[in-house]
């Protein structure tokens, strides 16, 4: 439990196992003791809303390490939510997991992943039957045209995968790339998240926009889904 100035006013034995620091040491002192790299810490005056915690009011759940008392790093899982008395705000309670088991096995899977790739990967493609052969040959040849591609196939086969190898393998590989899920986008607004708008074009538009199709210039734009958008 952290007050709002910032201070650990209660902490259990589960705390004091993966800080590395005594129940009676850890109660009293600043919660930035820790160094926790997923606080979000506002940089200006010191104020009650010193944590971003606070003005946001939501609940935090990130992942990332804190530092213990004898100066080692730990991953944890930290959940963090406002503490409230009635209406009033006093404090926030936080929990840290130690993730450092999922953190291993997140990079063993990265490893093995970069070995496969290695060994059988085409731009992040796997495969040596003849007809993924097929496809990487075909990939090659699209890449280098500045023509719009089409990539059907059932869900799961891997098209996002396709579309992600094609500017790899182009000369706008160092260029953005920019993906858009046309299926997650209100019909209403779609215009708007393809082409942006300028502040005022219409009710609730308070700031310029860039559309996607702008921010891809350079690179590549994959519209995700798009045979789920409406003709009209």
């Amino acid at each position: 439990v952290v007050d709002l100035q910032g201070r650990i006013r209660m902490a259990n034995p589960a705390m004091e196992r993966i800080t590395g620091y005594p129940l009676e040491e850890l109660v009293g002192r600043a919660c930035s003791v820790l160094r926790c790299d997923v606080c979000e810490v506002s940089r200006k005056e010191r104020r009650n809303h010193w944590c971003r915690l606070f003005d946001k009011g939501l609940e935090i759940r990130k992942q990332g390490p804190i530092t213990r008392n004898e100066g080692s790093c730990v991953p944890v899982l930290k959940h963090a939510s406002l503490l409230r008395d009635g209406d009033r705000v006093s404090g926030t309670v936080e929990t840290l997991k130690d993730s450092s088991e999922i953190v291993q096995r997140a990079e063993t899977i990265r490893q093995l992943s970069q070995k496969l790739s290695a060994s059988a990967g085409f731009h992040g493609l796997i495969g040596s039957y003849q007809e993924m052969l097929k496809l990487f040959r075909a990939l090659e040849g699209t890449a280098q045209s500045d023509e719009p591609v089409i990539i059907y196939g059932e869900s799961g086969t891997g098209k996002e995968l396709v579309a992600r190898a094609i500017p790899e393998l182009s000369p706008r590989r160092h260029g953005p790339y920019i993906q858009l899920n046309c299926a997650a986008i209100n019909e209403a607004l779609f215009e708007s998240e393809l082409f942006g708008h300028v502040k005022g074009a219409f009710t609730g538009a308070i700031r310029h926009r860039q559309g996607r199709f702008e921010a891809a210039h350079g690179g590549d734009l994959f519209l995700d889904e798009i045979g789920d958008v409406p003709q009209s």
